[in-house]
């Protein structure tokens, strides 16, 4: 890095407390052109898709066909064009989001367009009466009705279909949807028959969970080694080649283990701020439950992936890779099969940080979780139980961290550590190491 690299560095306080357009890190208005530039039209065809999802019949499927070039057209010019929307290395982040919204909404395009029968809602048994799924395509003067609902929530028509349609949209887990059996939703702990007991609820566990994030993000940055030789063009590695083995293994055990709670952290606490939105406008607490199921309390790797993690990707795993692998190769397949999705899926919204891809890091921390998964439920036969218990713990514990680097690594030397998620002023996490703890604050190098 240069010497004047060196001298117009600044700290992400800097960047926050300086006027707008003051630093060339602001958003400026070219940068919100190119984020609408990059999302609204997938997004458009994503909606329309998940409307024609809903419709019965061979014109809705051909339309529907029809669509999916177009969607994956948007998806790949948006994901993939060097025109990067955000290139102050502090908000990089979000072009990793925008390629992991491109990746994952042109999966469920796929689906839904292939899709044989339209996509329909389950009800519980008390509303069961009062469900018509049904459309009627021809009611006389060719006006499509679609009457889609359950108790007080019943609509129909248009206004219906639409609301259906939204709903799809932002379910990945298939709550209240035939596509969602199968998968294992975390038990409620807060009060679902007060709505505003339950908002009140989620606000305090949306603020505890950023406040995780915050923490842990915010021990990353500390963690940076603080030598040019663990600098990289983007980032740092951490690594320090200057240090001994036993630090570095420290370093990055350390480092797994905040990146697990960051992504705990900002997964659950924005989840938290969509509930807080969709039941403020109406929708059921019901239909909104916990993302994780207490992810610390794991007693064998099948427990964690399968019950303590969230599941928002559980469909296309299965999908894309569970069931084609099953097909090929058994059950080895099938797990293989989906956990190289999940690498792919990983890897792919890397690419948003404008380093490349990282197949030998990310994807292969995903494969390795297969094959260890694979060789826990091996023991279990031999054993004729079960992997769980303290043991099962410490091994789960054991092989999500210490493979975790090969997560922390790729994301830490393309600039992930610069990001700024939140004004410093409002960083929690910063505000604890920095004022109560009397941590000097983050530099970069």
């Amino acid at each position: 890095m240069s010497a004047v690299e060196l001298q117009t560095s600044f700290s992400p306080l800097d960047l926050w407390l300086r006027p707008a357009g003051a630093c060339g890190q602001a958003v400026s208005p070219d940068d919100v052109a190119k984020f609408a530039s990059a999302v609204f039209p997938l997004l458009l065809c994503y909606f329309a898709t998940a409307v024609l999802a809903l419709i019965p019949g061979t014109a809705s499927k051909a339309a529907r066909f029809a669509l999916l070039p177009v969607s994956l057209s948007f998806a790949l010019d948006g994901s993939t064009s060097p025109c990067y929307v955000f290139h102050a290395r502090e908000l990089r982040h979000l072009n990793l989001g925008i390629c992991m919204f491109h990746i994952t909404f042109s999966l469920r395009c796929i689906e839904w367009a292939v899709s044989k029968a339209p996509l329909r809602r389950v009800y519980p048994q008390a509303d069961k009466a009062n469900v018509e799924a049904t459309a009627h395509l021809a009611n006389g003067n060719g006006h499509a009705q679609v009457h889609i609902g359950n108790g007080s929530d019943m609509r129909t028509g248009l206004s219906g279909l639409l609301i259906a349609a939204c709903d799809l949209s932002v379910n990945a887990r298939g709550i209240g949807w035939e596509w969602g059996k199968g998968c294992k939703i975390p038990a409620e702990w807060r009060n679902t028959t007060s709505r505003a007991t339950f908002l009140r609820q989620t606000a305090w566990s949306a603020a505890k969970n950023l406040s995780c994030f915050d923490l842990a993000f915010s021990i990353l940055q500390l963690l940076r080694p603080r030598t040019h030789a663990a600098s990289t063009p983007m980032g740092w590695s951490i690594f320090d080649p200057t240090k001994s083995i036993g630090y570095n293994i420290a370093s990055a055990l350390a480092n797994s283990f905040c990146v697990a709670t960051c992504v705990y952290g900002a997964d659950s606490g924005i989840y938290n701020l969509f509930t807080i939105v969709a039941v403020a406008l109406g929708d059921d607490p019901s239909r909104w439950p916990p993302l994780f199921n207490s992810p610390w309390a794991m007693t064998s790797l099948a427990d964690f992936w399968s019950n303590r993690w969230h599941q928002l990707f559980r469909r296309p795993f299965i999908l894309f890779g569970g069931l084609p692998g099953t097909l090929i190769g058994g059950r080895f397949g099938g797990v293989m099969g989906s956990f190289i999705v999940s690498g792919l899926l990983h890897d792919g919204a890397l690419w948003g940080l404008r380093g490349g891809m990282a197949l030998h890091q990310l994807t292969a921390y995903f494969i390795l979780q297969g094959f260890a998964l694979l060789l826990e439920g091996a023991v279990s036969r031999t054993a004729g139980k079960r992997v769980g218990g303290v043991g099962g713990r410490i091994w789960a514990t054991a092989v999500i961290l210490v493979s975790g680097a090969l997560i922390a690594e790729p994301w830490m030397t393309r600039g992930l550590g610069y990001s700024l998620f939140l004004p410093t002023s409002l960083r929690p996490g910063w505000f604890l190491l920095n004022c109560v703890l009397g941590i000097q604050p983050f530099e970069p190098l």
